[in-house]
Order: structure tokens, then C-alpha cells, then sequence
């Protein structure tokens, strides 16, 4: 199955980078016009859609397509259901809480272990993802295959930091849909549409738009989500801050054995600004030609590699497998 549950460790690892480098000089290059400013506006960004009931979702996503909840399996008999973790067979399974809103089925999220990717042992409960699904096993044939995704923290007034709704879109050769809706940590609100298609036997490609409030940031995302096996994910994000265009070119490769590695590519009005990499727990940064990046750049460049990866990983990839599996 494919090895996404451990890019949880990779992103974790991304959001936190320390700041490396030292005295250099080079050849000019394309430049930040305010990193620190960039790095605070990122921020809030970054902070909205990896809150730790999202980043949950993102890490039970394949167990919850091989726990039956799937658009495609859930039953009538599934829905006013509550869904728990079994740390034992791995699996979401039945239990006896009577929690779950009507019309749809409860699945409990939890603290995640970055090592293993599932939930951590003793369970601790970050919140909750409400699947309200439409299929033909509950509305009957013929009905467009539809399931809204609310995620929503603990507590007995629980806030909702995410959501978002996949509807099926027909297109000839391909399993297509759009995903769109929005996620929040409740100061910073990312809304998104991300129609997305999968070829038979190849990769996802999400290609959406996101707004930001407030810091009113639009962006130009794309996701394309791998197959099984050796492969790698790219995640990338287009915006404008400050008069320049800034991009974000990130790959992760996920290894039959092994942790995932990384790399980033920054770039600014269409040059390359920095690269970063992420390798068996080592970081490096490094801007053209080898110029060292101040700390202000380094801390921006953090930022910057993980903001393609939030969507991606905790909305896009869940999407996928419990919606259209690539698995």
C-alpha cells in the first residue's frame, strides 16, 4: 500500500526546519522582498491546513479505504455509526458510541506516531471526519456519487476546521471528480475547488484554485498523487506577494523500504531562488550557484516547501482514497 502515512513524519519534519547556513557570497540573484513578512503571512497558511485533526485524516486515509469507507461500500447500515481505531488489526471498526450525526458515519481521529504513520498507542482523540456519502447502495441507481467531509475537533462544543465535498464529474477515460470546500484553524481560512482526474493505472492530478482569508493570498495549486509502489508526489503553489511571482515545486518520493525523501525548488519571476532537501532526517538549503540564504531566507523557504503539501496531503489524498481509490 502505498507508503503516504509516513510523508506524516516528512511534513512534520518540513514545518519544522531549523535554519542552517553561514557567511557567503555569489553571482546576483532573484531575492525575497520581505522574507520575514512572507514567512509570517506562510504561516498562518501552513497553520490552517495542517491542524491535528486534518493531518490525522491524512495519515488513516488508507486504512480508512481498507476499513470498507469508501463512497463505494458505505451502506445504509453504516450511516448514525461511530467508526474507532482497533490498534490491533489496524483497521477502523464498529463500537457502541452513539455520537455520530444523523446521515452520516463518525470516524474518531487521533494522535498520530510520526515513526509508524498510524495512530498512537494509548489512542488520544484530536477530533473527528463526519462522511456523509451519496452512492447507489443508499439512493439507488443512477444517482452522481457525492460524499462531504466535516472535520471537526473534541469537546462538547467542537469546532469545525475543515469542510468539503467530492462530487463525481464525468469525463470519457478517466475517473474524474472536484473536490472543493474549505479548511480553517479558526483565525486562517483556506477555500478551494480542485476538479481532478485519474487515468486507469496512473497518477491523480488535482489542479485547483485556493483563496486565503484574510490575508487575501490567491494561489494556483496543483497536486499529482502517485500510484503504488517506488513513486513520487509533486505538490506546487503559485501566488504574488509583493509585486514578484513566487512558486513552490515540491517532490516527495516514497521508497518500497525506507522513509520518504524530498526536494523543494522556490522559485521567484520564474528564476530559481532556493532548493531544499530532505533526506534521513538531514536538511540543506541552498540558493543559486551555491549562495548561502540568510536565516530570514531560510525560515521563508520553510514555509514556502510546505505550503503545497498541507492540501495535498491531508484534503487531496483522503479524497482520493476513500472517493476514487489509486490504491
Amino acid at each position: 500500500m502505498l507508503q503516504i502515512r509516513a510523508a506524516v513524519g516528512l511534513l512534520a519534519a518540513v514545518l519544522a526546519w531549523g535554519c542552517k547556513g553561514g557567511d557567503g557570497a555569489g553571482p546576483p540573484a532573484p531575492g525575497l522582498a520581505d522574507p520575514a513578512a512572507l514567512t509570517s503571512k506562510l504561516a498562518a497558511v501552513n497553520r490552517a491546513a495542517n491542524v491535528a485533526p486534518l493531518q490525522s485524516l491524512g495519515a488513516v486515509a488508507v486504512p480508512l479505504y481498507l476499513s470498507n469507507l469508501d463512497v463505494n461500500s458505505i451502506t445504509g447500515f453504516d450511516l448514525n455509526h461511530t467508526r474507532v481505531w482497533d490498534p490491533n488489526a489496524e483497521l477502523y471498526v464498529g463500537s457502541s458510541r452513539t455520537d455520530a450525526p444523523d446521515g452520516a458515519v463518525r470516524v474518531v481521529l487521533y494522535a498520530i506516531d510520526s515513526t509508524s504513520g498510524f495512530p498512537a498507542v494509548p489512542l488520544v482523540e484530536v477530533g473527528t471526519v463526519d462522511l456523509y456519502p451519496r452512492n447507489d447502495i443508499i439512493n439507488g441507481p443512477l444517482v452522481t456519487d457525492k460524499m462531504r467531509y466535516v472535520v471537526s475537533d473534541t469537546g462538547m462544543s467542537p469546532a469545525v476546521f475543515a469542510d468539503f465535498t467530492a462530487v463525481t464529474r464525468y469525463e470519457p477515460g478517466c475517473l474524474c471528480a472536484t473536490v472543493a470546500g474549505w479548511v480553517t484553524d479558526g483565525v486562517t481560512r483556506l477555500d478551494f475547488s480542485a476538479p481532478y482526474s485519474i487515468i486507469f493505472g496512473g497518477v491523480a492530478t488535482f489542479t485547483g484554485q485556493v483563496t486565503t482569508s484574510p490575508q487575501s493570498l490567491p494561489m494556483a495549486h496543483v497536486g499529482v498523487l502517485p500510484p503504488l509502489g517506488d513513486s513520487t508526489m509533486s505538490a506546487d503553489a503559485r501566488f504574488a506577494f509583493l509585486g514578484d511571482s513566487l512558486e513552490s515545486q515540491g517532490y516527495v518520493s516514497f521508497h518500497a523500504s525506507g522513509p520518504p525523501t524530498a526536494t523543494f525548488t522556490i522559485l521567484v519571476n520564474g528564476r530559481t531562488f532556493a532548493t531544499a532537501s530532505y533526506t534521513a532526517g538531514a536538511e540543506t538549503f541552498s540558493g543559486p550557484s551555491g549562495r548561502v540564504l540568510s536565516a530570514a531566507e531560510q525560515t521563508a523557504v520553510r514555509e514556502l516547501a510546505a505550503m503545497p503539501l498541507g492540501l495535498a496531503l491531508n484534503v487531496e489524498f483522503p479524497t482520493l482514497t476513500t472517493f476514487y481509490c489509486g490504491c
